[in-house]
């Protein structure tokens, strides 16, 4: 009972202490929370905006043929691009690989 008793001053202080020290990391957890769902929420309304443009015909902007066109143009440009480097990668490889046989065969000799 001794123990209770000494403890019991400390304890109630203790726990006090870190009633208050839990509750501000509770708070600042919360805040933290409410900062992280408003930026969201924000992000949100922005690509609904974005998103809810029309055109004078009421065709969403977001969503024209045309942009849609333009970005299939510049993909196939892209490609053809692509292509075209790895025609000069194949070449540059074929010739090493011919330049390697020849000097497999005159250290052959």
């Amino acid at each position: 009972m001794d123990l209770i008793s000494q403890i019991g001053v400390g304890g109630t202080f203790a726990v006090i202490v870190i009633k208050i020290v839990l509750d501000e990391l509770r708070d600042r957890r919360d805040a933290a929370r409410r900062s992280k769902l408003e930026t969201i929420a924000q992000q949100t309304r922005d690509l609904w905006e974005w998103h809810n443009v029309n055109d004078q015909n009421g065709v969403k902007l977001w969503y024209s043929r045309r942009s849609l066109e333009d970005t299939i143009r510049k993909l196939v440009e892209i490609a053809e691009h692509q292509r075209a480097i790895l025609e000069r990668i194949d070449l540059h490889l074929s010739d090493l690989k011919e330049r390697m046989k020849q000097l497999e065969q005159s250290w052959a000799e």
